[in-house]
């Protein structure tokens, strides 16, 4: 059995291939639906409030929304290193920029569920 055999139990590589497309349906995280773990929260004069976690699931945006109780909010930016990004991937430590959410709002160890 060559080395095919052994990664596909066997079957040719014509019929791995097509059980290998069959099984790979998921693409990856929906983009829009993110979870986000808090590690804490800042009020920063002349920027709002700054949430700093982790990206526990998904692919986080700005534009997306959030809620915390009865109150909305909406991310405005992602910053990793000291430096903006477009979109902060899953593992990811990044600080976020949001409105209509204060900093008593939230605490470590929240998480928050985009949309």
């Amino acid at each position: 059995m060559g080395f095919f055999g052994r990664i596909f139990g066997g079957k040719s590589s014509e019929e791995a291939g097509t059980a290998k497309k069959a099984s790979s349906e998921w693409n990856g995280p929906k983009r829009g639906f993110c979870k986000f773990e808090v590690r804490g929260s800042y009020q920063i004069p002349g920027i709002g409030t700054v949430v700093v976690g982790m990206v526990a699931e998904g692919i986080l945006k700005p534009g997306l929304s959030f809620n915390v109780g009865e109150k909305t909010g909406k991310v405005l930016g992602i910053e990793r290193r000291r430096a903006n990004v477009a979109e902060a991937a899953s593992g990811q430590l990044v600080s976020i920029t949001v409105e209509g959410i204060a900093k008593q709002d939230m605490g470590p160890g929240d998480l928050l569920e985009f949309y």
